[in-house]
């Protein structure tokens, strides 16, 4: 079966960037594309679990983003979902590191 992507969600705001629970930038501007990676046949197209991917930009000024490479950050969107990412160069590219969590009130204990 071929494999493509889906685009099943777009995200656009301004979010919170932390390291280690402490705030970073507290007005980070991002843009980001959440995709699904799907099987596709004749007659039949299903979603593979699991292998979804989050590209994009956040947006932090270019100063900091350099004392920040290789560091763990966390950018909490404005609907309270968390991401946690790695800015990866000097120029400020990201590699997210995980998925989107959940806002942090709404986890079961």
């Amino acid at each position: 079966m071929p494999i493509r992507d889906k685009d099943v969600e777009t995200l656009r705001g301004f979010g919170r960037v932390t390291r280690d629970n402490k705030v970073v930038t507290e007005r980070a501007p991002y843009m980001l594309t959440r995709k699904l990676e799907m099987h596709t046949g004749p007659g039949i197209t299903e979603a593979v679990e699991g292998m979804g991917k989050i590209t994009g930009s956040i947006e932090i000024p270019k100063k900091l983003a350099r004392d920040l490479v290789g560091e763990a950050l966390t950018l909490t969107l404005k609907d309270g979902r968390r991401l946690n990412f790695v800015i990866m160069n000097h120029d400020g590219a990201i590699q997210v590191t995980g998925s989107l969590e959940p806002p942090a009130d709404s986890v079961q204990p």
